[in-house]
């Protein structure tokens, strides 16, 4: 048998950008699917999708380095930082 250890959980998704409010908003049944509001989607032929909303990676990286990376790559280091700030905080067994 594997065994396996859960070291942290973290979300960043269109009903909530943390563990915690993900998971109260998906058991209130919430929907985070809708119309496109963050860019001109109009030459796509998609006017619905799943929105991350309140996502601000200036707040951790400053504004400059913000900048410079696409937002799919903020997300992800925003979930790294997460996970490496509650594994320096958690207790040792």
């Amino acid at each position: 048998m594997t065994r396996v250890v859960i070291t942290g959980l973290g979300a960043i998704t269109p009903i909530g950008n943390t563990a915690e409010t993900y998971l109260d908003n998906l058991m209130d049944g919430q929907v985070g699917i809708g119309e496109i509001t963050k860019f001109d989607a109009s030459d796509t032929g998609i006017s619905v999708a799943g929105q991350v909303k309140d996502f601000d990676p200036a707040e951790r990286i400053g504004k400059r380095e913000a900048r410079k990376w696409i937002c799919f790559h903020n997300m992800v280091f925003m979930l790294l930082v997460k996970h490496l700030n509650r594994l320096v905080s958690m207790k040792k067994y």
